[in-house]
């Protein structure tokens, strides 16, 4: 095999895969506009479980496919505590798909627990993606202060739109606080990386959950939203941790 057809060989291979989680994807929210039931569970675990498949395939082209022209072998080991936070993070973001798939099936007196144990398996996530954030980066107090503003922002909005969170208030606007402060830490590590390949996708990617939760709360917290909104959810909930968990591939000393 020539290096020419190597380097084609894994080119494909990364790609091939964060294609398969795409398609996997479009699956599982065709399934779920059709019906709620543990059939749809099954393709939400499915295409959960795809991003979590393509990490894998990520970090094996860093450290074990020579051929690959991401390959730098032991070098990846400077990278061992960005790439376990951001594993974590894609795990908790699994468990709380789980959760949340369990609302449709399960009576409507359960779905504040339901949904807070989603929302706290989520902020575990979250917690793991900011400090691989912090790592690839540095700390900045900035985020944090974007992280009080976004929440103050959700609170008034859920007044002015007529949200009812009830005992869901708190967790959310947490939840809320944490999802700005990555978006701004993400959106410094661009800016100061100079917009790096990893740092663009990892702002994309936190753009895309911030999106994808502020349309979520619509679906979960305000009478007659559209069906639709809940494909603009999924995909950008997931296009989020397809972007993160492909954006460790570019990773490099």
């Amino acid at each position: 095999m020539t290096k020419k057809h190597e380097f084609k060989e894994a080119m494909e291979l990364s790609y091939v895969f964060m294609a398969m989680a795409v398609v996997i994807t479009a699956m599982f929210i065709f399934v779920e506009m059709k019906e709620s039931s543990l059939f749809s569970l099954f393709f939400k675990a499915l295409a959960s479980f795809s991003f979590i498949l393509l990490f894998s395939i990520v970090i094996s082209e860093k450290t074990v496919q020579t051929n690959s022209p991401y390959y730098i072998g032991e070098d990846f080991v400077s990278f061992l505590g960005t790439g376990f936070l951001i594993f974590m993070g894609l795990v908790a973001g699994l468990i709380g798909d789980l959760l949340l798939g369990l609302r449709p099936l399960r009576p409507s007196d359960e779905n504040d627990t339901i949904i807070t144990s989603g929302i706290f398996s989520f902020a575990i996530g979250h917690i793991f993606y900011y400090f691989a954030l912090i790592k690839i980066w540095q700390f900045s107090v900035y985020p944090l202060i974007i992280g009080v503003v976004g929440a103050a922002i959700i609170y008034f909005g859920a007044k002015i739109l007529n949200m009812k969170m009830r005992k869901l208030l708190i967790p959310s606007l947490a939840y809320a606080f944490l999802l700005f402060a990555i978006f701004g830490q993400a959106l410094f590590g661009a800016i100061n990386l100079d917009f790096s390949v990893t740092s663009i996708l990892l702002f994309v990617g936190a753009t895309l959950f911030l999106v994808s939760d502020l349309i979520l709360s619509q679906i979960y917290f305000k009478e007659g939203t559209k069906r639709v909104m809940v494909v603009y959810n999924y995909a950008t909930y997931y296009g989020a941790q397809i972007l993160i968990a492909f954006s460790i591939l570019f990773l490099t000393l």
